[in-house]
């Protein structure tokens, strides 16, 4: 397997007013969540893993995910100093990487929203997906911790061809930006994981809390019909919003208000 450091300059931290990153490039990989996992205890916290080409990119519920080359695929090593809990920030981490990426986007002039839990749309169209997976670490107290393998990716130049293919309505940055807007992967790269590390101390310390109005802000689909489909079952309400855990909360047809933990958001 070929692969190298592209950057190796501190752990995600303020230098002089700027971030430097560890980013760890790869050529070609079958997904970059993979191989974080598979190389987790060697790679220290923080590390950026990024593929220029995946032969078996995942999504959520084992969904494949285009992986072609010129988009970004990023996996985050993150080994959180924290005790794991329902309530640590490890459970909506996949939510703060999704308000990183609008927050980002936003500022290149975007309008992007957020589909509960953790798929990003610009113009009702997927951008991006994210995959979180926990991974055990050693404790020095009775209580667990747990590391996250935290993927996402992103279209950044896909053609229309490629687009139609996908299952289901998607759009890149080629799509949305005139040429001299868009920028390179590296350049986007580096640009997320500024904002993701932002305030990721915050998050940690925080939790859901920290984030909550932002992500809240973002939320797609408020007030109107949706289904809701879950491994067990499908329910219907009306979207109205998310609890301070982060969890959905759908109205049924009685008019009482059910929490969801987990499933995928679609519109009736």
């Amino acid at each position: 397997m070929e692969y190298n450091f592209f950057r190796f300059m501190g752990q995600g931290v303020r230098s002089e007013g700027e971030f430097h990153h560890n980013i760890l490039k790869l050529n070609t990989i079958d997904s970059t969540n993979s191989f974080a996992k598979a190389h987790f205890d060697e790679l220290i916290d923080r590390t950026a893993v990024v593929a220029d080409y995946q032969t078996a990119g995942r999504g959520r519920a084992g969904r494949s995910w285009c992986s072609l080359e010129g988009n970004l695929f990023l996996t985050l090593i993150l080994k959180p100093n924290i005790p794991f809990s329902p309530e640590s920030a490890h459970a909506t981490m996949t939510h703060y990487m999704g308000v990183s990426l609008c927050l980002l986007l936003e500022k290149m002039g975007l309008r992007p929203g957020l589909k509960w839990p953790n798929d990003i749309l610009v113009n009702g169209k997927k951008i991006a997906g994210i995959l979180a997976e926990f991974v055990p670490m050693p404790s020095k107290n009775s209580r667990p911790q747990m590391g996250i393998v935290i993927g996402i990716g992103v279209n950044l130049n896909m053609k229309d061809s490629d687009l139609e293919a996908i299952d289901q309505p998607a759009v890149s940055l080629a799509q949305l930006l005139p040429p001299k807007r868009r920028p390179d992967r590296d350049h986007f790269l580096t640009a997320y994981l500024d904002t993701f590390f932002e305030e990721y101390d915050l998050f940690l310390r925080n939790g859901f809390a920290q984030i909550v109005k932002t992500y809240d802000s973002f939320l797609l689909y408020k007030g109107e019909k949706v289904r809701l489909q879950t491994e067990q079952n499908t329910r219907r309400g009306t979207l109205k919003g998310i609890t301070p855990s982060g969890s959905l909360l759908l109205e049924d047809e009685t008019g009482r208000q059910n929490e969801y933990y987990a499933g995928d958001v679609w519109l009736e």
